[in-house]
């Protein structure tokens, strides 16, 4: 071999792919040790609000993973949710840290810092744009609206989905550089997977046409700069074809979930004239909460009928100034367009078209939608400040004062998620609303103080009288104090509203017993079990009555009716009885 080839080469030559994503994977770990210590005190959070629902009480997810849990995850429409490889993923969690509840933030936050991290190199990829992908993804990383989804346990979903997002959003860019069906494949494989993550993925097929038009220009004879390999509209509608296909698939177990759990509100309750009022203000109140974000909340209750037109008529002008402006600018800011577009499409499942709760807006619903926004925002700014040095300097330094500022809000919003207690008196600082009356008031009588407990669910219910929640937390109150009577008729009027209520039925059986009442108790019970046929605590109930009756025979039958859904509850009660 020549000397020559056998010369070692000057430092980094040979690396020249290394020298290029060096920095970019520099970069990538500052963004993840600033997301990390920003959200660092959610690992000291408790479980709240509906965390029980999903994980600490969840007979199921309790178990770990299993193959029956993954049965279970496949075909239940459990918590009006759709939604398998969340429950697969806080089962996993189960298995590997038990119910600690830091086990479980940790999770979410080291998903949140993935995101992060994929949602920067996905920008640098698209656009070629370090420094702008950068101030993007941070704005995003950090940002107070983020603290809902990444501190509270139960919204996995949207972290979770959020990952397979941009993975999907990855994959798109290598086909649209050469498309191929190994690609085509991958890219509904990602896709897929988010959707069974969180249904409200079903519009990123739409944020791939955005991202056809800028920057990956693929939109032929539609705007200057057009690639050489765009293609006509269609042709780009065509090729989406299987992910609209599963999108829709989507939209039908979604809606069939909801309406299962009874979530899905009337015209009656909320006619169109209200939701599409109530949209129009989300719309804005959202861009606002972007700008200004304080006095957040863990829930924004809707006001109904008496919702206040005038504000709905300004955000309809705001919203309409700003879409016909962006669309003028498309040719010479194509990004303002894209990010616009990416901000009005993602909302649209969870703007109040389809009224699914009680709630006006949601912080959590924020995760994917306000990234288009910061595209627009950053491009923009780096836009108007580009071949003047003193402007970009000073851009450069808003970037950074802004993220100074957004990092501790975040914290300072991260302290209000500690536990149930603080998280609802937080909300009722900020505006008396039934909701968070009812949850503190389950977080005092869960720590035994049941008279103040009361007081809040009388404060819920002279706010919301028909609220089927406070009726039958104000119920269980009573009947910790043995106010059979008190119970019996406030779970009463809480099956009068919702008549699917299993646990209410079964709660109701227990003061009808303790008045005496033993065959409406019975028949009560019974009602609880046709109605969920897993809610072990409704067997339990009719199987001590059975035995108080003196009718060990009955109580058998009932184990092994039990048994033939949950051999690990029907072994429980079968201790139980053998006990007594």
């Amino acid at each position: 071999m020549p000397e020559a080839a056998r010369r070692p080469a000057a430092p980094g030559s040979g690396f020249p792919l290394w020298r290029r994503l060096a920095p970019d994977a520099l970069l990538a770990l500052l963004l993840a040790l600033l997301t990390t210590a920003v959200f660092l005190p959610a690992l000291g959070g408790q479980f709240v609000w509906d965390d029980n629902q999903y994980v600490s009480e969840n007979r199921f997810i309790r178990g770990g993973l299993s193959l029956r849990t993954a049965v279970w995850a496949f075909t239940t429409f459990y918590a009006s949710n759709w939604h398998p490889l969340t429950w697969l993923s806080h089962a996993l969690d189960v298995s590997l840290f038990g119910l600690d509840p830091v086990g479980h933030h940790a999770v979410n936050l080291l998903l949140h810092v993935v995101n992060a991290v994929l949602l920067f190199s996905v920008l640098k990829a698209l656009t070629g744009a370090r420094w702008r992908s950068l101030a993007a993804a941070a704005f995003f990383a950090i940002h107070p609206l983020r603290v809902q989804s990444v501190a509270w346990v139960a919204e996995r979903k949207d972290v979770l989905s959020a990952l397979f997002w941009l993975a999907t959003l990855a994959v798109y860019l290598a086909y649209a550089r050469r498309p191929g069906r190994g690609r085509a494949s991958a890219l509904a494989v990602c896709f897929c997977l988010g959707l069974l993550a969180k249904p409200m993925v079903v519009t990123l097929p739409l944020v791939l046409i955005f991202l056809d038009y800028w920057p990956l220009g693929r939109f032929g004879g539609v705007r200057p700069g057009a690639s050489p390999r765009a293609a006509p509209v269609r042709a780009l509608l065509r090729e989406k074809a299987p992910l609209f296909a599963l999108a829709a698939a989507s939209c039908v177990m979604t809606v069939l979930a909801q309406r299962s759990g009874g979530t899905v509100a009337s015209l009656r309750q909320f006619p169109l004239w209200v939701r599409c009022a109530n949209a129009l203000q989300a719309y804005a109140g959202y861009l606002g909460k972007a700008v200004w974000p304080v006095d957040l909340s863990i829930t924004y209750p809707h006001p109904g009928r008496d919702l206040p037109l005038w504000p709905a008529l300004l955000a309809a002008v705001l919203l309409a100034t700003i879409t016909v402006s962006v669309f003028r600018a498309r040719a010479s800011r194509p990004f303002l367009l894209t990010g616009w577009c990416w901000y009005l499409g993602t909302l649209v499942p969870v703007i109040g078209l389809v009224q699914v709760a009680a709630q006006a807006m949601a912080d959590r619903y924020t995760y994917l939608p306000l990234v288009g926004i910061s595209i627009a925002a950053v491009w923009w700014a780096a836009d108007l400040s580009r071949g003047r040095r003193a402007a970009a300097v000073a851009c450069g330094a808003a970037a950074v004062v802004a993220v100074v500022g957004l990092g501790g809000g975040t914290r300072g919003a991260i302290v209000f998620w500690r536990d149930n207690e603080t998280l609802f008196s937080r909300a009722l600082s900020l505006r008396p609303n039934a909701l968070a009356y009812t949850n503190l008031g389950v977080a005092l009588a869960k720590r035994g103080d049941v008279a103040a407990a009361i007081a809040n669910y009388r404060s819920a219910l002279a706010l919301e009288p028909d609220d089927p929640d406070s009726w039958y937390n104000l119920g269980r109150a009573y009947a910790r104090q043995k106010a059979w009577t008190e119970a019996e008729r406030a779970l009463q009027l809480s099956l009068r509203i919702r008549p699917a209520g299993a646990v209410a039925w079964s709660e109701l059986g227990i003061a009808q017993h303790n008045l005496q009442q033993d065959a409406k108790a019975e028949a009560s019970f019974r009602t609880a079990i046709r109605l969920e046929p897993d809610l072990a605590s409704a067997y339990s109930n009719l199987a001590f009555l059975y035995l108080g009756w003196g009718d060990r025979r009955a109580a058998r039958r009932v184990v092994e009716e039990l048994r033939r859904i949950s051999p690990e509850a029907a072994a429980d009660l079968e201790r139980f009885l053998s006990s007594g």
